[in-house]
């Protein structure tokens, strides 16, 4: 879209109108001139500065994550033919990739 006109005929009214309206509808605005150093003013401020708006950086980040020991215990229910075994014994343990 190109507007065009005299000065003082309200372009820039304008322009701002249906920038609130595309916002309004959820679009991302981006404001540029036509002025020689345009492009290189929207790839180096003002793209970076709305990304950093939209997703702001994280205060904090994960560096590491370890796990030490790793075990699932599990217990049948309900069932007949464990009557009077020992609870957990008849679970599965698993650690350091074993299974006992």
């Amino acid at each position: 879209m190109v507007i065009d006109g005299a000065r003082g005929i309200g372009k820039t009214v304008l322009l701002t109108e249906l920038e609130n309206l595309a916002a309004q509808q959820g679009w991302v605005v981006l404001r540029a001139t036509g002025r020689p150093d345009s492009a290189p003013t929207l790839i180096n401020t003002t793209i970076p500065a709305k990304i950093a708006e939209l997703d702001p950086p994280a205060g904090r980040t994960v560096t590491a994550v370890q796990v030490s020991v790793f075990r699932v215990d599990t217990e049948l229910l309900d069932a007949p033919s464990l009557k009077g075994v020992p609870p957990g014994t008849a679970g599965l343990s698993a650690r350091h990739g074993r299974t006992d």
